[in-house]
């Protein structure tokens, strides 16, 4: 995926997606730790976030939290 691009963005990638393919965004997601890729999520998916995220940035109306 990507191949040779340091830093890889996913905008809501699973919207759209029923429960059937999530597994299979989740798997694409999470086989890139470690390829030494940056990877900006950008979602609302809770489950995406704790399934395939080691670090987090939450930004919202009251500022930026980690």
């Amino acid at each position: 995926m990507a191949s040779g691009k340091k830093l890889l963005l996913f905008y809501e990638p699973t919207s759209g997606s029923n429960y059937r393919h999530m597994p299979e965004v989740f798997k694409s997601l999470k086989s890139l730790r470690g390829t030494g890729k940056t990877i900006l999520l950008i979602t609302h998916d809770v489950k995406l976030i704790h399934t395939c995220c080691t670090s987090l940035l939450c930004i919202g109306d009251d500022g930026v939290a980690r």
